[in-house]
């Protein structure tokens, strides 16, 4: 059952401050809309959380399908940035790559804030 993990340490607490406040949601990078308000999403495997190493920022669309542009429909929301994950792990694993991908990408982000930090890497500070 997904559930509660350990606390976090440092360094997890560090990795979810940059994707939160520098990076944002990585499914919306990835289809070129910049958008910084995001939840950091832990990666599960069967039912059970694999940890706060483990996870990406996701945005209310791309976690679990909250429409809130203007009314636009589901399919328009689809259109403009690919499918959620509310709506199937395979559908959304077709377009952005398995989580774990998303995961590598995020530590690869976090790699090259940490060799040149800057308050606008890509989106700076909320």
């Amino acid at each position: 059952m997904v559930g509660k993990t350990k606390p976090r340490n440092k360094e997890e607490q560090e990795r979810i401050e940059f994707v939160k406040l520098h990076m944002g949601c990585l499914p919306c990078i990835l289809v070129t809309f910049l958008n910084c308000r995001c939840n950091y999403n832990h990666v599960c495997e069967g039912r059970k959380r694999l940890g706060h190493r483990f996870g990406y920022g996701s945005c209310g669309w791309h976690d679990v399908f909250h429409v809130s542009w203007d009314g636009r429909s589901t399919q328009e929301m689809i259109g403009q940035l690919g499918p959620s994950l509310g709506h199937g792990k395979i559908t959304f694993e077709e377009v952005f790559g398995d989580e774990l991908l998303l995961v590598r990408t995020v530590d690869y982000a976090l790699e090259l804030f940490k060799e040149n930090p800057c308050s606008s890497f890509p989106l700076g500070p909320i």
